[in-house]
């Protein structure tokens, strides 16, 4: 593909760049090639060894890989160094979700919403509540996020994700169609771990499909 081409032509041109082998890692990551896209990052970090950036971009990576342990320690890296990275904490609280440590992911959340008051984090812990069976706080969410939605923008996918918590799949499909007629980059993230359970679901692998995504 011609993003993949570009990509390692940066990769060539620079080598020495970290963000080069950074971009090139990312899409590799969003098709599915995770070793390759986890190898990329170890370059990245070679070359800048410090970047909190790159630390938490190579945990989401490692998410992606379901390489959760090592997700969790470049989080940690970061947030030792930053309290307040909330990407970091976002980052963090999904891989502690994957490996059953809800509690500690809710507590990383909150924290990022406190920090941000951002939607998708707002999002991630209803979803969060929703794993728990605090079904009625997830849904106060879900509603909070829709009012919220009538004065200014909120993703679709937000909204989706909370639903998908809540086992609800018509209308989590219903967003997640809304955010691919919008157009929202944040679609790609149907591939991560948080929609597995949905991977079996002929609509999920129709919207992956459309989006050009493998499934």
């Amino acid at each position: 593909m011609a993003a993949e081409r570009e990509s390692r032509r940066a990769v060539e041109l620079s080598p020495g760049q970290s963000v080069t082998h950074a971009h090139l890692g990312d899409y590799l990551s969003i098709v599915g090639r995770n070793d390759e896209a986890v190898e990329q990052f170890h370059r990245v970090l070679d070359l800048d060894p410090i970047s909190l950036e790159y630390h938490t971009w190579f945990a989401l990576i490692l998410y992606q890989a379901r390489r959760y342990d090592e997700s969790i320690t470049h989080s940690k890296i970061v947030l030792d160094l930053d309290p307040h990275y909330t990407n970091a904490l976002w980052f963090l609280a999904l891989a502690l979700e994957q490996k059953g440590e809800i509690t500690e992911a809710i507590v990383r959340l909150e924290m990022a919403v406190s920090l941000s008051g951002a939607p998708h984090y707002r999002a991630l812990s209803g979803r969060a509540f929703a794993i728990t069976g605090e079904r009625s706080r997830a849904i106060h969410i879900v509603d909070e996020l829709i009012m919220l939605s009538s004065e200014r923008y909120v993703s679709p996918f937000d909204i989706a994700i909370v639903y998908e918590g809540l086992g609800d799949q018509t209308p989590m499909f219903s967003w997640l169609e809304e955010a691919y007629q919008q157009g929202v980059f944040r679609t790609i993230e149907l591939t991560l771990p948080l929609f597995d359970r949905q991977r079996t679901d002929p609509r999920w692998q129709n919207l992956v499909s459309r989006i050009g995504l493998s499934a």
